[in-house]
C-alpha cells in the first residue's frame, strides 16, 4: 500500500499552493495597510509647499493628502443632469439576461458590459478655504486601484417580447431581462482623499502621483480610514484563506499518517491463518502435479475415503466447505488419510485427528506426516486394541497404525489397504483418541 495516494498528493499539492497564493496575497495587503497607516496625513495648506521642499528630493515618497475637488479647466458635464459637472465621466451599457442552467434546472442571471466609456480632464486638490491659494495637481487618475466614482444616473430598459421571441428564448435557453444604463462622475467640489507620492516641481507646482517605490496608488471619496479599513478587511480574508488551505492540507498529511500506522499495525499482528513461528510451510516438492489442487502451494497429504483421490493438503482438507470431492464432487466420509512418506509440519494431525487433553477444542497430533506413526493407511488409535480388520498378524497392544509398505495408495476405506498387502506395524503415541 502506498503510503500517500495520488489523489491525496493532488490534493495536498493544491492545498500547499492555494495556501502560499493566498499567504502572499495577506502579506502584500498587510504591507500596503500598514504603509498606509504609516503614511504622513496632510491637508492641502500654505505649508505644503515648504514640508514638501524641505524633504529629500523635494519630494515625499508616500503621503495621504485631503482636499476638494477643482478642475483645471473645462470640466466634464453631465449627459442626464444638465447643471452636473466633473473632472471622470464613466458612462455604462450593460446588458442582463437570464440563462437555463440544465444541471440546477432553473434560469440564473448573467450580465454582459455592452459599451463603457470613460472620460477624464485634468484636474486639482485645493482646499476647503477658498482664502487658500495651494492647489495639487492629480496626475495619472486612471490608474488608481479603483476610481473614486459614485452613480449619478441609473435606468433599466427592459424591452417587450411577442410570442415568437418567448418560444425563441426557451428554444434557445436564452431570455433577454433588460439594458442597464448608468453614469458614474467624480463631481466638482466632491472631498477627495489622494495615496501617493508627493512631489514638487521645478516651476514650484505640486503634483500627487503614483508612488514610484513600493506602494499603491489610491483615489477614494472619504478619509484616509476607509481606505485603511478596507485594505484590513482584505488582509484579514486572506489570511484567513491561506489558514483554511494550510488546515486543509495539514489534514490530508495527518489522514496519510495515520492510514500508514494503521497498515503497519496490521502487518505486525499475526494473521489467522499463518504458521506458528519457526514452522516453514512446506512446498511441492513435484511441482503442480503433486500439489494441492485448492491452494496450489503445498503437497498433497490426505487421501479423501470413498473416491480414493489424493488431491488436497490437509489444511484445505479442514477447509473444505462441503463433504464432496473437488476432483469428482462424490461424497466422502469425515476422515482423511495422509500421503505416505510426504513430510508435514510437526503438530499437523493425520486425517481428523482426535481432540483429548486440558484443551478439548484442539486436535491432538497422533502423527506427522513422515514420522513413524504416518506412512500410509493409517487407523486411527482408540478404535480398537487389534489390527486383524487391517493386517493378518493379530492384535497388538498398545494400540498400532497399520502401513501397507507394498502399495501404500490403494486405499479403499478407512484403514483398509489392498488385499494381499503387506503389512508392518508401527506403534501410535498412547493418549486418548476421539473423532471431532
Amino acid at each position: 500500500m502506498e503510503p500517500v495516494t495520488p489523489v491525496e498528493l493532488l490534493c495536498l499539492g493544491s492545498s500547499l499552493a492555494l495556501s502560499g497564493l493566498c499567504y502572499y496575497l495577506y502579506r502584500r495587503k498587510a504591507a500596503v495597510a500598514a504603509r498606509v497607516q504609516e503614511a504622513p496625513k496632510l491637508p492641502v495648506g500654505e505649508e505644503l509647499p515648504a514640508l514638501v521642499s524641505a524633504a529629500p528630493g523635494s519630494c515625499l515618497p508616500y503621503v495621504a493628502l485631503e482636499g476638494v475637488v477643482l478642475p483645471a479647466k473645462a470640466a466634464l458635464s453631465s449627459q442626464y443632469h444638465g447643471g452636473m459637472q466633473g473632472v471622470i465621466q464613466k458612462l455604462l451599457l450593460k446588458e442582463h439576461r437570464l440563462v437555463w442552467n440544465s444541471l440546477a434546472r432553473s434560469w440564473t442571471e448573467s450580465e454582459r458590459v455592452l459599451s463603457e466609456q470613460v472620460y477624464t480632464v485634468p484636474f486639482l486638490l485645493a482646499s476647503p478655504d477658498a482664502e487658500v491659494a495651494t492647489q495639487v495637481s492629480v496626475e495619472s487618475p486612471l490608474r488608481a486601484v479603483r476610481l473614486p466614482l459614485e452613480t449619478v444616473y441609473e435606468r433599466f430598459q427592459q424591452p417587450a417580447h411577442g410570442f415568437r421571441d418567448l418560444l425563441g428564448h426557451y428554444l434557445s435557453g436564452e431570455k433577454p431581462k433588460g439594458i442597464l444604463e448608468t453614469e458614474e462622475m467624480l463631481r466638482v467640489g466632491a472631498a477627495l482623499t489622494g495615496i501617493g507620492e508627493l512631489a514638487l516641481h521645478p516651476d514650484g507646482s505640486l503634483h500627487l502621483q503614483p508612488p514610484a517605490r513600493e506602494g499603491e496608488y489610491f483615489l477614494c471619496l472619504g478619509d484616509w480610514q476607509a481606505v485603511l479599513a478596507e485594505l484590513e478587511a482584505a488582509s484579514g480574508f486572506w489570511k484567513g484563506a491561506a489558514a483554511l488551505c494550510a488546515a486543509l492540507g495539514l489534514a490530508v498529511l495527518l489522514h496519510a499518517a495515520c492510514r500508514a500506522l494503521r497498515h503497519a499495525r496490521l502487518k505486525r499482528e499475526p494473521e489467522e491463518d499463518k504458521e506458528p513461528e519457526g514452522e516453514e510451510e512446506p512446498e511441492a516438492e513435484g511441482g503442480l502435479e503433486d500439489s494441492c489442487v485448492v491452494c496450489l502451494s503445498r503437497p498433497r497429504e490426505c487421501v479423501l475415503l470413498g473416491c480414493g483421490h489424493i488431491c488436497c493438503c490437509f489444511r484445505c482438507f479442514q477447509a473444505l466447505p462441503t463433504r464432496l470431492c473437488p476432483i469428482c464432487r462424490g461424497p466422502y466420509r469425515p476422515r482423511g488419510a495422509p500421503l505416505p512418506g510426504l513430510r508435514a509440519p510437526f503438530g499437523v494431525g493425520v486425517g481428523w485427528a482426535g481432540r483429548g487433553g486440558a484443551n478439548p477444542a484442539q486436535p491432538r497430533a497422533w502423527g506427522s506426516l513422515g514420522g513413524p506413526a504416518a506412512r500410509g493407511c493409517v487407523v486411527p488409535a482408540g478404535e480398537g486394541s487389534s489390527c486383524a480388520p487391517l493386517c493378518s498378524k493379530g492384535s497388538h497392544s498398545p494400540p498400532i497404525l497399520s502401513v501397507c509398505q507394498r502399495n501404500p495408495l490403494n486405499v479403499s476405506a478407512w484403514g483398509q489397504p489392498a488385499p494381499g498387502a503387506c503389512c508392518e506395524e508401527s506403534p501410535a503415541p498412547s493418549g486418548p483418541v476421539s473423532e471431532p
